[in-house]
């Protein structure tokens, strides 16, 4: 077993995984997480399928910009969002296989 401590910048990526796991840690951004598995949606069509409030989906969006999970581009008044490393995808598939089992994300 390896007993040196961690390098400064394993605990940089550590910190930033741990900012990553934070934000999908809400049944709202998993949510999020899950519509955008389909494409990027804008905040109307989040609100819609998630069955809460704009002001509450735009609050769960910044969080999830802020933490680098979502990229977003203004098309007129409209913000799309979609995330910004498709590998995402791949841990939400695990969360519902560890979680869901065979019922769609």
């Amino acid at each position: 077993m390896d007993t040196l401590p961690f390098s400064a910048d394993k605990l940089a990526k550590m910190a930033q995984a741990t900012q990553c796991l934070k934000a999908l840690g809400h049944p709202i951004r998993l949510g999020i997480l899950c519509a955008l598995k389909n494409g990027e949606c804008n905040v109307q069509q989040l609100e819609t399928m998630l069955g809460t409030s704009q002001s509450n989906i735009s609050q769960h969006l910044n969080q999830m910009k802020h933490r680098d999970i979502l990229v977003s581009r203004r098309e007129g008044n409209q913000v799309f969002y979609q995330v910004r490393d498709v590998r995402m995808f791949e841990l939400l598939n695990l969360l519902q296989t560890i979680y869901c089992g065979d019922d769609d994300a």
